[in-house]
């Protein structure tokens, strides 16, 4: 594993057991990258390159209508609910595929956010 990753989407996929997605290579297999991210973030404005984003949603906001912006700024992935992918004003597919980011699809991004450090503090 490359010592500037965080985790590798390999670990990340072993942590919390998501559907990891490359739309822009059209595959899911996690086997075949050897990428991972190097920092987290759930403010799409403090997403930087190689960052994870995780895609929150609160009481006034949707962490998922920010995904496009996240990857703008340089985010390898981010983390997203299925029921968001569906949404095809959000488009997250069709951004991850232009900006050759990944998706970490989850059913909870509060709890894929707390596995995946779960997930992180157990390597130590």
């Amino acid at each position: 594993m490359n010592s500037n990753f965080l985790l590798s989407y390999a670990q990340l996929n072993a942590a919390i057991g998501a559907r990891i997605v490359f739309p822009a290579s059209g595959g899911n297999d996690v086997s075949a990258v050897n990428g991972g991210f190097s920092s987290g973030c759930i403010d799409s404005r403090e997403a930087k390159p190689g960052a994870l984003f995780v895609a929150l949603r609160g009481a006034s906001r949707d962490g998922h209508c920010y995904v496009e912006a996240a990857f703008r700024a340089g985010a390898a992935a981010a983390m997203v609910t299925g029921s968001s992918l569906a949404d095809g004003d959000l488009d997250l597919g069709g951004s991850a595929a232009r900006a050759g980011a990944a998706l970490i699809v989850v059913e909870d991004t509060l709890r894929g956010l707390q596995d995946a450090a779960r997930g992180y503090l157990e390597r130590f």
